[in-house]
């Protein structure tokens, strides 16, 4: 039970991770000490988990078979995920993509940093833990090539090459079993307890936020017991 890597998907613990968020998501991070994982039907990419025999077929005739559209939107929705990006540097890229205005925080941790801070997840308190798998996505043309893995959970580090732009890390958890058993699952996202302080290296907000946002920032960190510095963006003259 806990974290650990998805075999064939490892990269060194020192990889340097963001993940740019709003900022009311991260107020909540703090507030809460969990960070969001989000179910995969909530993606923009429609392939998701998709195996590249489901992909082909629904290529081909535009229309799934009912009961295997059925099970592939149940695996989406049974699957949290939580995205980073690996980067040495935040770059006018990140913002462009995951900040979906001018009021967004970017974290940036490590690949060591996130796998140890990932606290124990469970549905219920009774509930037993829920295994979280960590990993680098791994980028193909799901037309020609094979899947480093097609497991359950194993489906979800794979994305279409023409997203290798993203250069993302993954942690994720799947709930299927635990449905299975009869226990109540979220629709959309779970939230995952968390170290901060073990988490985060240091946090960037938007290079066009006002004063009193980058102050409610700090003081938000500063409560939650993080010590880390929280500026502006060293993009700022380049969003000039």
């Amino acid at each position: 039970m806990g974290t650990s890597f998805l075999t064939g998907f490892e990269v060194d613990r020192e990889t340097v991770l963001w993940r740019c968020i709003p900022r009311r998501r991260f107020l909540e991070m703090c507030d809460e000490r969990a960070i969001y994982f989000a179910s995969a039907r909530e993606f923009s990419d429609p392939w998701e988990g998709a195996r590249s025999a489901l992909r082909a077929s629904f290529r081909a005739s535009d229309v799934l078979d009912p009961y295997a559209q059925r099970a592939f939107e149940e695996l989406c929705r049974l699957t949290k995920i939580n995205c980073w990006q690996m980067a040495r540097t935040e770059t006018r890229a990140m913002w462009s993509r995951y900040a979906r205005n001018d009021d967004s925080v970017a974290i940036r941790s490590t690949v060591g940093r996130l796998t140890q801070a990932l606290g124990d997840f469970r549905l219920k308190p009774e509930y037993g833990v829920e295994d979280v798998h960590v990993g680098a996505v791994h980028y193909i043309d799901f037309d020609a090539d094979m899947m480093r893995s097609s497991s359950m959970i194993g489906r979800f580090f794979h994305k279409d090459r023409s997203f290798s732009y993203e250069a993302e890390f993954r942690a994720a958890l799947s709930v299927r079993l635990a449905e299975e058993y009869g226990v109540d699952v979220p629709e959309k996202g779970v939230k995952v307890p968390v170290d901060l302080r073990g988490l985060v290296d240091s946090i960037s907000v938007s290079p066009l936020v006002t004063d009193a946002t980058l102050e409610d920032v700090q003081a938000h960190a500063r409560r939650s017991g993080l010590r880390c510095d929280v500026q502006r963006s060293g993009l700022m003259r380049s969003y000039a």
